[in-house]
Order: C-alpha cells, then sequence, then structure tokens
C-alpha cells in the first residue's frame, strides 16, 4: 500500500503563508515528507480536503498542480509495482530529480541501490580497515575499530538467530525498531551473565549506532536514529568521571617532604616528576 498526502504548516518565515508538504507512504517503511513550492494564504488552506479552500482562480490553479502533482507520483509508484521493484518512500521522492536538477516525467527514476544492514557493515568496516588518521604526530590506524565492528556484527547474527530464528543478512534498515534494539540489550546483558561480564553491552550499541550513522551518510533510505533514544543510557558517555588533576597544594607537599629515606633512583622519579610540572605538563617519559 502506498499514498500520497498533502500537509500545510504555517511557513516559518512568514505565518501568514504556508508551507506545504507532500507526505510519501508505503507500508513498511517511515513517512517521507517533501516541501513543495506552492504556497498561500495559510487561512486559505484546509486540511481536511488537503487544498486551498478559497474560490479565486490563483487557488484553482493551485489545488490542480497539487492534484497533477499527487497523480504523477501515484503513476511512477504504480509502474514500479507492475516491475516488482525494491523502492523505498525516499527514492519516490527523488524520481523526478537528476543532478542537472528536475526531468520529465517519464524519463527514469534515479536507482538508489538499497543495501541489506549485513552489506552495510561490510563497506563500513573495510573503509575503516584502509582508514588511517594522525594523532599526537603519529599516523594512527582504525583497523582495531573495524575488528570491534566485525565482533558486533557476529552478537546480532547470533542474536538474530537464537531469539527471531531468521538470518542477520536478511534485515534491512526498516526492520529494526525498538522492541529489536531493546530485545538485542537485553540478549548481551543475559549473555554477558552466563559468561561473567557486563556482555559489552555500551559498546555494541553504540557500534550499532555507528552502522546507523555511516549508513546515513551513504544515501542508504530508511534510517531512524530516533529509535535509539530506547536504549540511550547504553550508547551516550554520560558517565560521571573523577577528575585527574592534583591540587597545587599537593605538589608543593611532594617538594618539600622528607626525602632522606628514599633511593637515589626514587629521588630522581620525584624530581624528574616535578619538573615535568614546572615546565607547563611536559611528558616525564
Amino acid at each position: 500500500m502506498f499514498s500520497v498526502n498533502f500537509k500545510g504548516m504555517p511557513n516559518p518565515k512568514d505565518k501568514r503563508l504556508a508551507k506545504i508538504e507532500m507526505i510519501l507512504f508505503r507500508t513498511g517503511y517511515n513517512r517521507t515528507p517533501k516541501v513543495l513550492s506552492i504556497t498561500g494564504l495559510y487561512k486559505d488552506w484546509d486540511q481536511k480536503t488537503q487544498s486551498f479552500k478559497a474560490k479565486s482562480s490563483d487557488s484553482v490553479s493551485k489545488n490542480q498542480e497539487l492534484l497533477d502533482l499527487k497523480v504523477k507520483y501515484l503513476s511512477v509508484a504504480e509502474s514500479w509495482e507492475k516491475e516488482g521493484k525494491e523502492w523505498s518512500p525516499i527514492q519516490w521522492s527523488h524520481c523526478f530529480e537528476s543532478k542537472k536538477g528536475p526531468v520529465a516525467a517519464e524519463s527514469k527514476p534515479e536507482k538508489v541501490k538499497v543495501l541489506t544492514i549485513s552489506k552495510c557493515f561490510d563497506i563500513i568496516i573495510e573503509d575503516m580497515k584502509n582508514r588511517k588518521r594522525f594523532k599526537n604526530g603519529k599516523v594512527i590506524s582504525s583497523a582495531s575499530t573495524a575488528r570491534n565492528y566485525h565482533y558486533c556484527r557476529y552478537t546480532l547474527r547470533d542474536f538474530t538467530k537464537e531469539v527471531y530464528n531468521r538470518s542477520f543478512s536478511t534485515y534491512y534498515f526498516r526492520d529494526i525498531d525498538e522492541q529489536f534494539l531493546l530485545d538485542y540489550v537485553l540478549y548481551l546483558q543475559e549473555r554477558g551473565a552466563k559468561r561473567g561480564n557486563k556482555g559489552g553491552v555500551n559498546e555494541r550499541v553504540r557500534q550499532f549506532y555507528g552502522v546507523f550513522y555511516y549508513s546515513a551518510k551513504m544515501g542508504q533510505p530508511d534510517i531512524d536514529t530516533s529509535i535509539f533514544l530506547c536504549v540511550k543510557q547504553h550508547y551516550k558517555r554520560n558517565r560521571k568521571t573523577t577528575p585527574k588533576t592534583i591540587p597545587y597544594s599537593i605538589i608543593e607537599q611532594i617538594e618539600e617532604m622528607d626525602k632522606s629515606s628514599f633511593s637515589d633512583l626514587e629521588q630522581f622519579h620525584i624530581d624528574l616528576f616535578l619538573f615535568s610540572f614546572y615546565t607547563g605538563g611536559m611528558a616525564n617519559i
């Protein structure tokens, strides 16, 4: 099932005018809004009829534009259904666009390859294996991060097989909802308890969120990161930590203490620590 509806709301830039959105829907996917260039007085917009209620020639013309637009988009969806094409509302919203701008209705819609989550894992992991960054004067590899994403996928593979009796390789982003995440966290916690650890819940949830984040940047449809709010405590680094700084009064005590009972090497370590402090935090190594 699919549908096209119109929604009017006050334009943020001018409350007197209406901001019209076309809402594209297909069963199993999130609704996709598309802002239209068609506008008019907000007081003339009728949400029930999804049209302008004024009887002026201008309103009649705008209502006809909306109707033509609806028919045009529905015809594309109907043709895709007949072809047995796998498509999403996001692809539908861009079907009359190209890099050069709007194209004619008879043009072929832009093809967007919808990947499974497992395939997205492959791409992200491969990218991380080859990614390097410069930190503290050294070139750092992201290979260890790639390994962690591997482990995350392994836990998801085991989870979907044991809990849902379904292969993880068949999951798309549209299949993931809040209940899936809650069940996944519970699975990790129970498995961790059997092994005498915490199950790596925080790390795995953050990595799974990372897959959503990177896949969205890749242009994959049906990605809704807001579902992670139900497990927010596991992927947000909001734990309070004790500051590791040393008060200056302690530094003074170390400097003035009686060091006669220390060996020459221990005294050297203390002097080196104080030297590092007074030179502005130079690494004592």
